[in-house]
């Protein structure tokens, strides 16, 4: 037995061993997320695999629990909930809770064997398929399958088939395509992707850009019942390719050699930025890319657009919105082929993609790998680009194109863990730290300046500081140490060679951005200069005036001669500089305004300096003995918050200690404020007792308490509108007293619908007529029907006739008129108010930002308190 055929007899013995009986896998059935399952034999029949394609029957873990026939090519082993591929960034992480409670339910019967789990409680109710295999055959039970027919017949089919395809194809038919469905489909999702028509209601080129290249398959009869997601073929590649950059050639079609590999100006060694320097230029920028003028020009309007902007985020992966799908290509599409696991299309150039609604799991994957990502969306209708192009004097084909912008790029240190970004049940807080640095002589020898900025952008807090630091950079250490950044940002050329060992040595597994001095990376003029110029501290004084007014932090920061705050303080310059770099990103981000505008801003001083100076100049230590302050150096060498191994949790003091049950919890315990005890732990006894005095007084059932009553707010917010309802139309439609405008709107629109009802009874009276009625549907409602029994002497000169129909005429007055125009006029307003209704309610939420912040750090803090009880 050779190699080849030992490694596929092992293969396929494991392939057995996880398709046993009794044995957990995760499964994923189409339009759905991978969800833990056990593999059994179906209840009624005993049968455990059946159909050409290999399905095999499941268990769901569920509430109740279900079951169903699944594709072995969406069957993969589970490990349990605390394996790599569970955790976020893996391909089967889910923050739901319905998932996060069958992983349990899965952890519990892996601890069993699997004949122990065979004895588990079955759904023996018939699944989806099974009832419609159920229907088909009570349908029609004369339907000769072919298996049952001889191969003369079956070779017969297929002759009458290809004759009927090759007249098709004489008559100038097209041949009809197959959905292509995305095996790595988002959660809840019965979207197909279909890149050939996907853009077809935005782009006039999205048929022209699918036709370079891509090859289309038939598609399904269309005799087919309409159905969210239809049985498919499609080849969904089993491994990641060891080269990413061919890793998917090959595969499902594709050629050996993509065409973007077969660009010279793209390839590795002959690359060039966007100013044209070379790789070999000591100032070459690898996030951008040098694209030719010509090759522009040949390109399709659609991937021109594309290019554009690949050439200004050459590091980023583009996910490029077209129609209701999210579209990846070249370089970008074998990426999510390796990483994602997305089905790759055929044609000669790489081109994948998923459902729209699967944005915030894929690009949270490519993030925790540590990918950046671009969110491109459509910012102009077909209708907008119609309009622009008549006012151009020659509009090209390259104008002819809906406009698409950059609306969010996401890295691991800029996750906002908002709808479409990251997982809220996160537990590690993720910090962008940007540094700058000036060297210093000291009477010890060679020391150093550091300006430090980084912010947690889950919650918007910055820390700004600056330090002096000795050779060994005791303080940055520790700094790190206790704020683990998840991306570093420092100033080119300006890091000390001991501070490019910390990058290397500490910071390895760290994501790191070199910027340009000044244009990229500002100083503290030009910082200050920015934060008066732009919106991101205006407050409303009066009606018509507003004022820019810096957080109390940053102008403590700035000089006191300076009225206009535009110069910074001695001892602040690095520090503010460090703001500059941070706020470019940020910026660059498209994050600023958001986090910015929080206004949350804290001075960070170093652990050993904020001790000295609670205790007074002299020497602290020898005086008081009240704490001890454990470096980075200590703190990695015991292994306290993070292990040396893996750089995680695990083993470490800290999750020893660790019995915090909410994400929020976890947050603030691993990061370096809540670390407080662990890091700079109290070295009194006395004081231990009294915090287990006060932890005992915590625990007691007394309801009174010297905190304030949020209930009539929560009350307030749990009664605005029809929670359920919004969740399942995802519109909000707020209650009555909610929402005064929206109010208003209805009580107009109700006042006029009550004066339309008192016009139409005197009208009644007025021609004697009972049968009288409106008549009409949207901008033609409430016109007057009268029958013809009536006189035409008897109606009124007023009446003008809109429409007729046999047996009756109908009206309109100047009065029902003016009542319809004032109907519709309310009618809109309440349309406005429902449109900017979701703006207004995060307006009247952020309000008592405050009130919330403090009540979940305080509900935080109580969780942090768990691992001292």
């Amino acid at each position: 037995m050779n190699v080849s055929q030992r490694s596929l007899f092992l293969s396929s013995r494991e392939q057995s061993s996880i398709f046993s009986a009794g044995s957990l896998v995760w499964a994923k059935m189409e339009g759905h997320p991978w969800w833990p399952c056990m593999i059994v034999p179906q209840p009624l029949t005993g049968q455990q695999m059946r159909g050409r394609d290999q399905r095999l029957h499941v268990h769901f873990f569920d509430e109740p629990p279900t079951r169903g026939w699944v594709n072995t090519k969406y069957i993969k082993e589970y490990q349990g909930s605390d394996s790599a591929d569970a955790k976020s960034g893996g391909v089967f992480f889910s923050g739901k809770p319905v998932i996060r409670k069958a992983m349990e339910l899965a952890d519990v019967a892996m601890k069993d064997s699997p004949e122990q789990r065979l004895k588990m409680s079955m759904c023996m109710d018939p699944s989806d398929e099974e009832e419609e295999d159920e229907e088909d055959m009570e349908v029609d039970k004369s339907t000769v399958s072919d298996a049952e027919m001889s191969e003369e017949e079956v070779e017969e089919k297929a002759k009458l088939s290809r004759r009927s395809s090759r007249a098709a194809a004489e008559k100038g038919q097209k041949p009809k395509r197959r959905r292509i469905v995305v095996a790595s489909d988002s959660d809840d999702s019965g979207e197909e992707f279909k890149p050939d028509q996907a853009g077809g209601s935005s782009d006039e080129d999205d048929e022209e850009r699918v036709s370079n290249g891509a090859e289309e398959e038939e598609r399904e009869p269309e005799t087919e019942p309409d159905s969210p997601v239809k049985p498919v073929k499609r080849t969904r590649p089993s491994e990641k390719p060891a080269n990413q950059s061919s890793g998917a050639n090959g595969k499902n079609g594709g050629p050996t050699v993509w065409d973007h590999e077969k660009l010279e100006w793209l390839q590795d060694g002959k690359r060039k930025d966007a100013q044209h320097r070379c790789q070999s230029d000591e100032n070459y920028d690898p996030t951008t890319l040098y694209v030719p003028e010509d090759f522009h020009n040949r390109t399709m309007p659609g991937m021109r657009r594309w290019w554009q902007l690949k050439s200004e985020m050459f590091d980023t992966v583009l996910f490029y919105k077209v129609g209701k799908f999210y579209e990846l290509y070249h370089m970008d599409a074998v990426i999510g082929v390796n990483e994602l696991g997305l089905t790759i299309m055929k044609g000669t150039w790489a081109h994948s993609g998923f459902p729209e609604i699967g944005f915030g799991r894929f690009s949270d994957v490519l993030v925790q790998k540590g990918y950046k990502v671009a969110r491109v969306e459509q910012t102009e209708t077909p209708e907008m680009m119609e309009a622009r192009c008549k006012t151009m004097a020659r509009p090209t084909k390259f104008d002819r194109v809906v406009k698409r912008e950059v609306c969010r790029i996401i890295t691991r240190g800029t996750q906002t863990y908002s709808v479409l970004d990251g997982a809220p049940s996160e537990t590690q807080s993720k910090y962008l730290l940007s540094i700058k640095e000036k060297s210093e002589e000291d009477s010890a020898g060679h020391g150093h300046i550091y300006g430090v900025c980084f912010i947690d952008t889950s919650v918007g807090r910055f820390h700004i500081g600056q330090f002096l630091d000795d050779r060994h950079c005791s303080r940055l250490r520790t700094l790190v140490a206790h704020y683990s950044p998840a991306q570093v940002l420092f100033e080119k050329g300006n890091p000390s060679a001991e501070t490019v060992k910390i990058f290397k040595a500490i910071l390895s597994s760290t994501l790191q951005d070199g910027l340009n001095a000044g244009l990229q990376f500002w100083d503290a003029q030009k910082t200050l200069k920015v934060l008066s110029e732009e919106d991101y501290f205006r407050e409303s004084k009066a009606d018509d005036e507003k004022a820019s007014v810096l957080p109390s932090t940053l102008k403590a920061m700035t000089s006191e001669c300076d009225a206009l705050s535009l110069t910074p303080k001695t001892g602040y310059e690095l520090a503010l500089s460090a703001l500059g770099g941070c706020m470019f990103y940020l910026e660059k981000c498209l994050v600023d305004k958001e986090l910015l505008s929080m206004g949350n801003f804290e001075e960070y001083v170093p652990v050993d300096v904020e001790m000295e100076q609670a205790g007074g100049a002299s020497c602290f230590f020898a005086q008081t003995r009240q704490r001890m302050v454990l470096d980075g150096v200590t703190l990695a060498n015991l292994e306290i918050l993070q292990n040396s191994s893996t750089g995680g949790p695990e083993g470490t003091l800290l999750e020893r200690l660790d019995t915090c049950c909410t994400p929020f919890g976890k947050r603030l315990k691993s990061n370096g404020s809540a670390s407080f005890w662990i890091s700079k732990g109290c070295l009194s006894c006395r004081s231990w007792s009294r915090i287990a005095e006060a932890i005992a007084v915590l625990k007691t059932e007394n309801e009174d308490g010297l905190f304030p009553d949020l209930s009539p707010e929560l009350k307030r917010w749990d009664t605005a509108f029809n929670h359920q309802k919004a969740r399942t139309t995802g519109v909000i439609t707020p209650k009555a007293g909610f929402d005064p405008e929206y109010d208003q709107a209805l009580n107009g629109i109700k006042d006029c619908e009550r004066g339309l009802q008192e016009y139409l009874v005197r009208q009644k009276k007025r021609l004697g007529c009972k049968n009288l009625s409106y008549w009409g549907t949207g901008r033609n409602r409430y016109q007057l029907e009268v029958p013809d029994s009536v006189f035409e002497r008897s109606v009124p000169e007023e009446y003008e006739v809109r429409s007729t129909k046999k047996g009756w005429k109908r009206y309109s007055t100047k009065e029902s008129e003016r009542l319809f125009s004032e109907l519709q006029s309310w009618e809109d307003k309440r349309d406005a108010a429902l449109k900017d209704c979701m703006r207004r309610l995060f307006y009247n939420f952020d309000k008592k930002c405050k009130d919330w912040q403090t009540a979940v750090e305080c509900m935080a803090v109580l969780a942090v308190f768990q691992i001292r009880l």
